[in-house]
């Protein structure tokens, strides 16, 4: 699918269509002049791009760790403390409660 306010019959431009890497929650998708926001997905599309982070790096547990590290310096340690206090089976995983929580400071 076309990208939104392209002249079409340009034979200087190549057209820019729309990649997978545009698809993830949040994204304002243009389609016939009308605007989608991507709001959910599914376990399988939210699975695939995770294991294909490549592809897609709004999906990437490292890029999106290294964007909000700076943001918790100060409670940083206390917070990762709190988050591997919370995971008792040692899983890697910490309930949604108790991340919103730790971050409202």
């Amino acid at each position: 699918m076309l990208k939104p306010n392209q002249e079409l019959l340009n034979v200087d431009k190549v057209p820019y269509y729309y990649r997978a890497d545009d698809f993830f929650i949040g994204a304002i998708i243009t389609a016939n002049n009308f605007e989608f926001v991507l709001t959910n997905a599914d376990e399988y599309a939210l699975s695939y791009m995770e294991c294909n982070s490549a592809e897609f790096p709004k999906s990437n547990n490292k890029l999106i760790l290294d964007k909000i590290r700076p943001h918790l310096s100060p409670r940083y340690k206390e917070l990762v403390l709190s988050m591997l206090a919370e995971d008792e089976k040692n899983t890697g995983m910490v309930a949604t409660g108790h991340f919103r929580f730790a971050f409202c400071f």
